[in-house]
């Protein structure tokens, strides 16, 4: 995806909060006033006063706009009447509420899946009256038509949800660009942000990396747990619960670059080692010796997280890791050159698995009361890998990481009906027979190719995905919420934003909050997600239909080595590349229709939203505040 044209005269302006109320002056709140807007929006504590201050500017500058023309006198002011939640949940619940009995605010944010529902009951209004104008025009040239496109509709039949908008200056409206069907314009998008995923980089410290390529079980020092009731362990060396080569017989360290490892997987945070998790009936540990008779799940770990190819390479054998120019996009804005470590998704789970054993059954930093986990503001606390739960924020990226998609191009169906012959509609639907919605990707050279989506619940794909995303919390203890060491805990959000979660998936309308963390604690960072296991270079795991053995000779998750070198991983990387996904994501401002014969008011209202939305300065304002 790329923006049409880039912000080339934008400066970074200074909002002044206005301390008081009087002549010339806007405050939102003051009251009194016969010109006030309302608007009700979410965000973080940390993200308030830059979006009450840029209401109040804006207020201040509307507030004179209407002296000069007439409208007021010069005694009036405009008011904003700014009120916030944060919580996003909440917010919505709120809303709908308001929006039921038409006591919503002038101004609130308007989700992507409202926009049918709310223009069909009559309660937001369209915006194009108000986008018309030559400024406007130009400053949406800016938005990206699929962020735009989040927020038209038509009762149209031609119109499809999703389409490319653009203005058309002979109809003065708004369009699809494929097959110019009129829209109406019921919001702009606040922002157009990814969900990706982000990890700690205090976890990947050359120090840390020097112990965890190095250290083995057995090197164990009788550390004692930090937390819940691993606190009251003691985990001593322990041999065989990380091995390589053809039987899994060696002891390897924890992470071992290119070789294929077998792991077996149990729940430290409340065993003090895989046999007394066995013998306690341990989900993670008596998987391991039912599906692999106690062998393991064998992984080969590619290379450490946000690596680029070339500081990679120190893990490889010297090895050119340039990528090739016809692989190149010459008139990319990032660098065309540069790689980055992509796992699949077993080479994930299994990373999870490893580091946070490393970091809770050792005393890896030699703290003095030999204790693993990790310190932090409020004290020592165990270490975790994610909190990813079943939902669109998680599970999206890890099926684009395997084209496959819920719903089908017109969003009318989730099961694929491309059964073939006299098969059952219970059977699951394979690759060859599934039926596909045809899009257009961009490679990395910066040219489209057609990639067959697959789609539906019931197909082979879908199915393939959701199991290894679901095993990353039952085979691998990945989830921070189901270890099983205590009944409750801080949300994996908070745990992440304290240091004690190695990974969590990250917004870009999470930066102020992470950028307020302390270094100490978290220095946060962005890695690919992980794509499918068909990239594996060699993976012997249990699969979604509970079969072990993926990775036999000749099977497309690869063929058994004991060793990969730096040329066969770094083309194995190349083919990743441009195969992951992150969840896009938008939330916008709307105007309630009840403004729409209010003469003032409406204007106003709609003069807010580009201002919060389109206006160049603003936009530079809130992107500096890391509030989007």
């Amino acid at each position: 995806m790329k923006k049409k044209k880039l912000l080339k005269s934008a400066s970074l302006v200074a909002l002044s909060t206005v301390m008081m109320c009087g002549a010339g002056a806007a405050f939102a709140g003051c009251g009194g006033s016969d010109y006030v807007v309302s608007i009700s929006l979410f965000c973080n504590d940390s993200d308030v006063d830059v979006n009450r201050d840029t209401c109040n500017k804006w207020a201040a500058e509307y507030t004179e706009k209407l002296r000069a023309s007439g409208e007021i006198g010069a005694e009036e002011v405009v008011e904003v009447n700014f009120n916030y939640d944060p919580s996003d949940s909440n917010y919505f619940d709120v809303l709908m509420n308001q929006i039921s009995d038409n006591s919503e605010p002038d101004v609130f944010y308007v989700s992507p899946k409202y926009v049918k529902t709310w223009q069909s009951m009559g309660r937001i209004l369209d915006l194009t009256e108000g986008l018309t104008d030559a400024e406007s025009k130009d400053d949406l040239t800016d938005v990206w038509e699929d962020a735009l496109a989040l927020y038209a509709y038509s009762s149209d039949t031609n119109f499809n949800r999703g389409d490319r908008i653009q203005f058309n200056e002979s109809k003065n409206a708004f369009e699809t660009i494929a097959n110019g069907t009129t829209v109406g314009i019921y919001g702009l998008p606040k922002d157009y942000s990814n969900f990706g995923l982000g990890f700690n980089q205090l976890y990947f410290t050359e120090a840390n990396r020097t112990a965890l390529t190095t250290k083995t079980t057995n090197d164990r020092n009788g550390a004692h747990g930090a937390q819940y009731k691993g606190a009251e362990l003691t985990y001593g060396k322990e041999t065989g619960v990380i091995t390589y080569d053809a039987d899994g017989k060696q002891d390897a360290p924890i992470i071992t670059i290119g070789k294929p490892v077998y792991y077996r997987p149990y729940n430290f945070y409340v065993y003090p080692n895989y046999d007394a998790a066995l013998a306690g009936g341990d989900p993670l540990a008596c998987a391991v010796d039912y599906f692999t008779g106690g062998d393991g799940y064998c992984v080969t770990i590619p290379g450490f997280p946000g690596d680029t190819f070339e500081q990679a390479k120190a893990y490889w054998d010297n090895t050119d890791v340039t990528i090739p120019d016809n692989m190149q996009n010459k008139d990319a804005k990032y660098d065309s050159t540069q790689g980055y470590v992509t796992y699949t998704y077993a080479e994930y789970s299994a990373l999870t698995w490893a580091v946070t054993y490393y970091f809770n059954t050792f005393n890896w930093d030699n703290n003095a009361d030999n204790i693993g986990g990790f310190t932090t503001a409020s004290g020592r606390k165990n270490v975790y890998g994610n909190d990813q739960y079943d939902g669109v924020l998680y599970l999206l990226p890890w099926l684009a990481g395997n084209n496959v998609q819920y719903l089908n191009a017109a969003s009318t169906k989730v099961w694929n009906d491309g059964l073939a012959g006299d098969k059952k509609a219970t059977d699951i639907v394979k690759k060859a027979d599934a039926k596909k919605n045809q899009v257009a990707k961009e490679k990395l050279d910066g040219t489209n190719e057609p990639i067959d989506m697959v789609w539906g619940v019931n197909t082979e794909d879908y199915i393939e995905t959701v199991g290894a995303f679901h095993a990353y919390g039952s085979d691998w203890n990945g989830n921070s919420n189901n270890t099983g060491d205590t009944d409750s805990k801080d949300s994996g959000w908070d745990l992440f934003v304290a240091g004690a979660c190695v990974f969590y998936g990250v917004g870009t309308w999470n930066s102020g909050p992470l950028n307020a963390s302390k270094r100490d604690y978290l220095q946060y960072r962005l890695m690919p997600e992980p794509v499918s296991e068909d990239y594996a270079l060699y993976s012997l795991v249990k699969g979604a239909d509970f079969q072990y053995g993926k990775g036999v000779e000749g099977s497309e998750y690869g063929t058994y080595k004991s060793e990969f070198t730096g040329a066969e991983i770094f083309q194995n990387q190349l083919q990743r590349q441009d195969k992951w996904g992150a969840r896009m994501d938008s939330v916008g401002y709307g105007v309630s229709s009840r403004v729409a014969n209010e003469g003032w008011k409406k204007d106003a209202a709609i003069s807010l939203v580009k201002y919060f939305t389109i206006n160049r300065e603003t936009q530079v304002t809130l992107t500096y505040a890391g509030s989007q």
